[in-house]
Parts: C-alpha cells; sequence; structure tokens
C-alpha cells in the first residue's frame, strides 16, 4: 500500500522487550493498527481472490482475529467460497471444514488466525498467504511447510507463497 506505520515508543518497546526466543514480536495493540488499515485490507481480498477465481486452494493467515472475519465476510459477498476459523471454532466443525477443503470444491479460502501454522496437512493447497509481519524463522518456516507437501506426500510439486510485506519503523 505504500504506506509506512511508525511504531510509538510503548510499540518499539514492547517490541524490543518481548521475545519468542531470539525474535521479538509485534503487540496486539500494533497488529490491530495493521488488521483495521482498509486500503491494506482491500488490496489483500482483490489479491485471494484473484487466486480463488483461477480454482486456486487458499489458506489465508490474518494479522488478527477480526480481520480474519472481516476478510472472510467480504470473500462471500464477492461469490468466493470462503470461511472463517480461530481458536474458538467448534473442534468438530473445524474438522469438517478442513475436509471439505480437502476433498471438495465447497471452499476455496479458509481464513484462519493463530490455527494453522502448525498440524495442518492438505496436500492440494495451492496458496499459502501470510498477511502479518512474523519475525521468528521457525513459525515462519511452520507456516510456509503447511505448502510445501510435495508430490511424495501427495502434494503439489509447486505452491505459491504471497507474503503482505508493511513498511514498519
Amino acid at each position: 500500500t505504500n504506506h509506512t506505520y511508525d511504531l510509538s515508543e510503548d510499540e518499539w518497546s514492547h517490541l524490543t522487550k518481548l521475545v519468542q526466543g531470539d525474535h521479538p514480536e509485534y503487540s496486539k495493540k500494533f497488529l490491530k493498527e495493521l488488521a483495521n488499515d482498509s486500503l491494506r485490507n482491500v488490496k489483500i481480498i482483490e489479491s485471494i481472490k484473484e487466486y480463488a477465481d483461477k480454482g486456486k486452494k487458499i489458506l489465508y493467515f490474518s494479522t488478527d482475529k477480526s480481520q480474519s472475519k472481516i476478510v472472510f465476510i467480504i470473500l462471500q459477498k464477492l461469490g468466493v467460497k470462503a470461511v472463517h476459523i480461530d481458536s474458538e471454532t467448534d473442534k468438530k466443525f473445524r474438522k469438517q471444514i478442513v475436509e471439505s477443503f480437502q476433498y471438495t470444491d465447497e471452499i476455496s479460502v479458509i481464513c484462519n488466525y493463530d490455527i494453522f501454522s502448525t498440524g495442518f496437512d492438505v496436500p492440494n493447497l495451492d496458496v499459502v498467504f501470510i498477511a502479518r509481519p512474523v519475525n521468528s524463522p521457525v513459525l515462519f518456516n511452520q507456516i510456509v511447510g503447511r505448502g510445501t507437501r510435495g508430490e511424495k506426500m501427495d502434494g503439489k510439486s509447486e505452491f505459491i507463497l504471497v507474503q503482505v510485506i508493511d513498511k514498519i519503523r
């Protein structure tokens, strides 16, 4: 979007003090600011819709829970077969969603917040779409790993990785 996000002194302090392993993570307050950026969201939605219109199976990692829901709702209104899942989604319903995503054409996009970075295996995944800043190489590799199943594991030989890069100073 060519928008630069300036961290406040409190945000910078949070980032430098709050450390997961050796990799600082952004505060929920700052992630909320990113999530509420309408122009950013429009570009994300347009990009996801382009892939969905091409018949791609997309796993979307949102900036926060409310943004995941917004993206999901707008995609549905645009005719995209999308769902939203987060940690509060009923486990049985979540399983049904994953099976439908994996074995049918009823769902083309799963919008998720903080739930499918590990333990999610859908070999026919076409696009991993990351819209949240990720500082941890371990977490980033886990997220990207959702698309790297490969042909030996009944997956695809390639997938598309889309990562939103925000200017943060």
